[in-house]
Parts: C-alpha cells; sequence; structure tokens
C-alpha cells in the first residue's frame, strides 16, 4: 500500500513539473510586432549586440518595437534575436507583465524557469538586481554556464561618472547608467575578478542598449563627472 501511494505521490509531482513549465495557450491581445523580416532584422540586431559586447560602453541603438508596461524595446529585440526555444528564461517580479511572458512564449519558444539559478537570461530591471548568489553558476570549465543579466536601466549615456577600462576601449571610456548604485558597482568589479568566470551585463533604454562583459573592469570618475542637469535636461522616457 505504501508502495502505491510513494508512487501516486511521485506520478503527481511529476505532472505538477510538466504543466509548471509546457507553454499556456497564447493570449493573442497581449502579442508585440516583432520584426517584420525575422532573418535580416534579427541578423542586424546580433551584429549591433556584437559591437557592443566588443566596445563595452559605446551605445547601441536598434529599431524602435512598440512594446508596452516597463519593457523597453532593447529589452525585447535582445529577446528576439538571442533566445530560442533551448534557452531558460527568468523574468524579475518587476517585469514579469502578463504581455511580456507570452511575448517570449510565441516568439521565442523559451522555457520560462521560477528561479534565476535556473536560468541561462535573465531579465530584471536595474533597482531590482541586488547580488550574483542567486543566479546560475559555472565553473572554469564550464564558464559559458554562466548567464546574460538584461538589466532595464533609466537612462544611458557615453559620458559621465563611471570609468571603463580594458579588452575593446582605448584607454578608458565614461559612461551614465543611471540607477547604478555603489552596490551595483561592487558587484561587477568582483564579477571582473573572477574571469575567465563571470556574467555579462547588457543594459538597455528605450532603443539602446550598452554591454558590460566579464573583462570590463568599471570604477567611479574623478576626472569627469556627469552634470545632473545636463542628464535631466537631456533625458526621454525609456518606454
Amino acid at each position: 500500500m505504501q508502495a502505491s501511494t510513494d508512487h501516486i505521490a511521485e506520478n503527481q509531482e511529476q505532472t505538477l513539473t510538466a504543466a509548471l513549465h509546457k507553454p499556456s495557450t497564447t493570449k493573442t491581445q497581449f502579442l508585440w510586432r516583432g520584426f517584420q523580416d525575422e532573418v535580416v532584422e534579427s541578423q542586424r540586431c546580433f551584429r549591433k549586440i556584437m559591437k557592443a559586447m566588443s566596445e563595452p560602453g559605446q551605445l547601441v541603438s536598434l529599431e524602435a518595437l512598440d512594446t508596452s508596461d516597463n519593457i523597453s524595446s532593447a529589452s525585447f529585440s535582445v529577446a528576439l534575436t538571442l533566445i530560442d526555444q533551448d534557452i531558460s528564461v527568468w523574468v524579475s517580479p518587476q517585469l514579469s507583465t502578463t504581455a511580456f511572458l507570452e511575448n517570449l512564449r510565441f516568439y521565442c519558444g523559451c522555457s520560462l524557469v521560477s528561479s534565476p539559478s535556473e536560468a541561462d537570461f535573465v531579465f530584471i530591471k536595474l533597482a531590482e538586481w541586488q547580488d550574483l548568489n542567486s543566479f546560475k553558476q559555472g565553473s572554469e570549465e564550464y564558464p559559458d554556464r554562466f548567464p546574460t543579466l538584461i538589466l532595464e536601466a533609466e537612462h544611458l549615456a557615453e559620458s559621465g561618472d563611471i570609468e571603463l577600462k580594458g579588452p575593446g576601449i582605448k584607454e578608458s571610456r565614461q559612461v551614465t547608467v543611471k540607477g547604478l548604485n555603489n552596490g551595483h558597482l561592487s558587484l561587477i568589479k568582483s564579477n571582473q575578478q573572477n574571469f575567465p568566470m563571470g556574467y555579462d551585463f547588457i543594459f538597455t533604454c528605450g532603443e539602446q542598449l550598452m554591454a558590460l562583459p566579464r573583462t570590463t573592469q568599471v570604477a567611479k570618475s574623478h576626472a569627469e563627472r556627469a552634470s545632473v542637469a545636463g542628464i535631466q535636461s537631456g533625458d526621454s522616457s525609456c518606454m
């Protein structure tokens, strides 16, 4: 009798797990318009993302896509370009809108996981980001198993009080990532020290993105400070 009960419990657990990971019926009223020419536009977007990764701190502008809620056009473009059915994705609470999740399911066919420790790609609002320990860990043998973090920022600029150094940067580069605080900088510094292991970061805002791969060194710049008044006057909404 006990063996039969255990078997039933095991079957129930397997059924529940399968239901959690099974894509739901698409709610078409939430779908955004994706790439019009999927092959051409995804290739173009991929080249721009690679340019951003090879030249850390450079702002790259992607084709504008209509989204909703608090998901930037650039984050949606990254998803359309880099994510497919073999990729697992975790979306942070503040970005987990019905619309975004439905579009990820429909266009990417990816597995949406309930824990960041299971994800190959993470979409998170910069204000929510507090640590790296909760994300999937790679190893020296498999550094590619570290996920890529796509962080929604309030503003991005190619001048500011954050200094970048490393491969792809001639001498140094100053940038602004609005909302990136000292705690975040400490996390990025500790991440860089673990190279070749570590996480790659893509910051998005509107249709623009800026990448900080694991090779990039970050510090507060004393030589060039961003003008708060100048940034605010030049700010436009990311959404």
